[in-house]
């Protein structure tokens, strides 16, 4: 089991330090994207992720989005998609904080498309663990931890 927490990184940071986790059941990632200037995170590039780690069974996604954020509509141009890479030992895959973003959009369908055992794909909108603390936002994006 790999636990991977961030609050943002650069595109190119994701995918040109990828190493084989040949091991890797269980991946668990906790991402918070903060408003920046300019957001540098790109949800889609996690998808290389399973990549790098083709026996994962169990794929854990938990985002919280500090920032302002746009649900995707056909304004936003067509969905991208990353090459076809199937997974055959993905069955069960929990997003949460999934408020409808393009890209968190387009992750979502590269998983259904390429997990060929898959068993449950969970989508939640609430953001729901930040490391052992339930957060919630609030409209404003104000986190609010309970005491």
């Amino acid at each position: 089991m790999l636990t991977f927490r961030c609050s943002q990184f650069e595109r190119a940071d994701v995918v040109s330090r990828l190493r084989s986790f040949l091991s890797l059941r269980h991946l668990v990632l906790d991402l918070t994207i903060t408003d920046l200037p300019r957001r540098t995170i790109d949800i889609l590039d996690l998808g290389y992720l399973l990549e790098a780690a083709p026996f994962v069974e169990k794929l854990e996604l938990h985002m919280v989005m500090d920032c302002l954020h746009k649900r995707y509509c056909q304004e936003d141009g067509e969905l991208r998609s990353l090459p076809i890479c199937p997974h055959s030992h993905l069955s069960l895959v929990t997003i949460t904080g999934f408020i409808g973003e393009k890209d968190q959009l387009e992750l979502a369908l590269h998983i259904l498309h390429n997990a060929m055992v898959l068993k449950a794909l969970k989508i939640y909108p609430r953001p729901c663990v930040v490391g052992s603390v339930s957060v919630r936002l609030r409209s404003e994006g104000e986190r609010i931890y309970p005491s």
